[in-house]
């Protein structure tokens, strides 16, 4: 499980990706990738076990590309990895 500050450090990243991402990215930056911008997004969460992460990795990469469609469902997965716990 996250703790509330991997979550919104994750959220953080994942906001400021879909903010500089545009379609002709991967054309002007020849650099660019998509999975591996994911993958900087998602290491405040630190290891999660392989269902999730290929989960997780990719509602990232779709709310990245676009963030109106998906962003009610990557929210709802950021908090479904939160510990609800008053500790957390």
């Amino acid at each position: 499980m996250a703790t509330e500050d991997q979550v919104i450090a994750t959220l953080q990243r994942v906001s400021f990706t879909a903010l500089t991402y545009y379609a002709e990215v991967a054309v002007d930056d020849a650099e660019f990738s998509l999975g591996a911008e994911a993958a900087w997004c998602l290491e405040p969460l630190g290891e999660l076990d392989a269902s999730a992460a290929a989960d997780v990795l990719d509602t990232v990469q779709r709310v990245i590309v676009d963030p109106t469609a998906h962003r009610e469902t990557f929210v709802a997965l950021l908090k479904s990895l939160e510990d609800d716990t008053p500790d957390g």
